[in-house]
């Protein structure tokens, strides 16, 4: 586990790639910026908590041990390919507060079967869920104008 200072307000990229047995990231309330890769490949990872005010893109791709994914409310977007690869992720529930999804965030995600979309969120963009071949339910929220090109391409349960 690591706890990682309140006074933290940014991480640079790639800082935990491939930390193999990094299982529990307490990331401060403070934190504004993840680099790019800060925890690629953290095959231990389990959990995650993802305070209101961060910004990071595939931040998290590729922790396979990823279970637990704590996106606080107060979380208005999220960005490109934030959580691809995560081979252990089963259940995604995303704030209300959220209103932008970058693509490709949940791509690849192979146990992926339930997700639901905050009330705040009204595109779900290019590839967001492509392949993740058990998701079985998606809840979109009634103020959804648009799904983009391949969004749940390949999720052959659906």
């Amino acid at each position: 586990m690591m706890d990682i200072p309140n006074s933290v307000t940014e991480i640079s990229e790639s800082v935990f790639n491939s930390c193999k047995k990094l299982s529990d990231v307490n990331l401060p309330n403070k934190l504004v910026t993840l680099g790019e890769n800060a925890f690629y490949d953290c095959d231990a990872l389990e959990k995650i908590s993802i305070p209101k005010s961060l910004e990071y893109s595939s931040a998290f791709s590729h922790c396979e041990a990823l279970t637990d994914l704590a996106i606080s409310e107060g979380v208005t977007t999220i960005y490109s390919n934030a959580f691809e690869y995560n081979k252990s992720l089963a259940k995604v529930t995303l704030p209300d507060s959220l209103q932008t999804l970058g693509e490709y965030v949940f791509r690849y995600c192979d146990v992926l079967s339930e997700v639901h979309l905050g009330a705040g969120l009204k595109t779900v963009p290019k590839y967001c869920f492509y392949e993740d071949p058990e998701l079985v339910s998606v809840v979109l929220p009634q103020q959804m104008t648009k799904v983009d090109e391949f969004a749940f391409g390949n999720c052959t349960k659906i």
